[in-house]
């Protein structure tokens, strides 16, 4: 425990630190200031318990350093040490919570009492903050049991045994018992609202975990546990037994928040009166559920839920396919979006629906591809590809953005095998960028959206070369330019041309000059004009 003395008079302060014994009291260092400032800095830098100040010094009273330290929220027990007793300093001193205020000149007996006082408040305010500290400690601690518990148990592979069950409430200790009932509760947002997702993702986490415990508060529920498990998507827990108009009142009440708070379109589908062992197949019901409903700002109960016949064939689909070969992408997209607006409309739109035409959609994008002898996994293999497919049958405006995707970068691969130059020239001109980087053929192929077997082919037809003589070629004539014209190491000048190995440069070098790289170096050295 430390102490801070203030006072702008050096006798005062002297008489201070030797006039009382602060070990006794449990005091183990006191650190001294003569000014508000000075006694600021010691306070930032050092942990103090107990602070004596003067009232009145120069550059900053007591009074205002006191309330610095409320301010700070410093948790100082603070005395006041002064030679005015005027009631206008009691009342300032009562009003910013000083512990004690005491009049000199210092009487120590007396002073060491107060300051006794003082360590015994120090002393019960740490045991208040440790109490406070482990009780928090174990409320966070449950909720993140119970968050846990949740998690293993939604979103496991198989639900567990009864047995399993017992072993997993033993382990997770969520005070849960096998026999309890609860209402399960999915929440999807519109992806293309403003608000919502412009937050974070912890952000939106944290909002819509304090709209959920309002909300459910109201209706004297808690929730057991918010997760999210996708950036638009989240599960929700409380207790079983509410009725269905209770939960009707409670998932209108949560979409109209989404609307005014998050400027957001909320579908909540929910498994009522759950037991703890049928959770997991509840959920993959529900995210079915969600997957055939594309509606807005929907409520949807699980037993009461039929699912949807699917719409008849659009039977123009297949006259789509000649927009799509001739890379007409707007035409096709403009035809699409009017397709799904009508399904909408109708309420007939569903994620089985637009599983269907994406299968379509990407039959046909596979023939263009196919036509121009452009393998499909190097144009798709990307995360932003991935994403979007992973999520394409959860909303017409994420269908959309999928297929404008997939068109776009199907049209890009497609431009680079018709461009004007030939798939030689763009092969020669990327290995003449790149020379000291490892080009392999497989990477080669990658550039010209081919087939590695293909490519290698096509390149010798125009060429004449193999693409490694050509590479070697282009290295090799770099190498004698920096030979020739730069004070580099010879082993430098083969990292530049792509070799790590010198002597295996060395070796391909005067094979191609018919002289080691040092010999290359003196023949030109000798030949420059004096």
């Amino acid at each position: 425990m430390n102490i801070l003395l203030v006072d702008d008079n050096i006798n005062v302060l002297e008489s201070l630190q030797r006039g009382i014994d602060y070990r006794q009291l449990g005091i183990e260092k006191v650190y001294t200031a003569s000014d508000s400032a000075s006694a600021r800095e010691i306070l930032e830098k050092i942990s103090i318990q107990i602070l004596l100040t003067d009232i009145e010094m120069p550059g900053g009273s007591g009074i205002e350093l006191l309330r610095w330290v409320n301010e700070k929220d410093m948790g100082v027990v603070t005395l006041f040490c002064t030679s005015y007793a005027d009631f206008n300093y009691a009342r300032k001193a009562v009003e910013l919570h000083c512990f004690d205020y005491y009049l000199k000149p210092v009487a120590f007996d007396r002073l060491s009492e107060i300051l006794k006082k003082a360590v015994d408040q120090v002393t019960e305010q740490n045991r208040t903050r440790e109490y406070f500290k482990y009780g928090q400690y174990w409320l966070d601690n449950q909720k993140n049991r119970k968050d846990s518990f949740w998690r293993y148990l939604l979103f496991r592979v198989l639900e567990p045994d009864s047995e399993e069950l017992q072993e997993i409430l033993a382990r997770e200790q969520t005070g849960y018992l096998p026999g309890e009932r609860f209402d399960l509760w999915l929440f999807s947002f519109s992806h293309d609202a403003g608000t919502f997702f412009k937050m974070t993702a912890t952000m939106r986490e944290f909002v819509f975990q304090n709209i959920c415990e309002e909300i459910l508060g109201q209706e004297r529920l808690l929730p057991e546990s918010i997760l999210w498990y996708e950036e638009d998507m989240a599960v929700g827990i409380t207790r079983g037994g509410s009725t269905k108009e209770q939960l009707s009142r409670i998932a209108a009440t949560l979409i109209r928040a989404g609307k005014t708070y998050l400027k957001c379109d909320v579908n909540i589908f929910c498994a009522d009166n759950m037991e703890l062992s049928r959770m997991r197949s509840g959920l993959n019901r529900l995210e079915a559920i969600q997957r055939e409903n594309q509606e807005r700002s929907v409520f949807l109960l699980e037993r009461e839920y039929q699912k949807k016949e699917l719409p008849p064939r659009e039977p123009g689909i297949r006259k789509w396919e000649p927009l799509i070969l001739a890379g007409n992408a707007e035409e096709f997209s403009g035809h699409l979006k009017l397709y799904l607006t009508t399904l909408e409309e109708n309420k007939q739109i569903s994620g089985d629906v637009m599983k269907a035409m994406e299968l379509d959609f990407m039959q046909m994008v596979y023939h263009r591809l196919n036509e121009k002898q452009v393998e499909a996994h190097r144009v798709f293999c990307t995360d932003e590809y991935e994403y979007l497919r992973s999520r394409c049958i959860r909303s017409k405006e994420f269908f959309l953005r999928y297929v404008r995707y997939v068109l776009e970068i199907t049209e890009q691969a497609v431009q680079a095998i018709e461009a004007s130059e030939t798939i030689a020239d763009r092969l020669r001109l990327f290995m003449e960028s790149h020379f000291s980087e490892d080009i392999t053929r497989d990477r080669l192929a990658e550039v010209a959206y081919l087939n590695p077997d293909y490519m290698s082919r096509l390149f010798k037809k125009e060429t004449g070369q193999s693409f490694n003589d050509y590479l070697l070629e282009i290295r090799m004539k770099k190498a004698a330019q920096l030979l020739a014209h730069s004070e580099e190491s010879i082993y430098r000048i083969a990292q530049c041309v792509g070799y790590d190995n010198f002597s295996y440069f060395s070796r391909l070098f005067k094979n191609y000059s018919g002289l080691s790289p040092k010999e290359y170096r003196n023949s030109k050295i000798k030949n420059e004009p004096m």
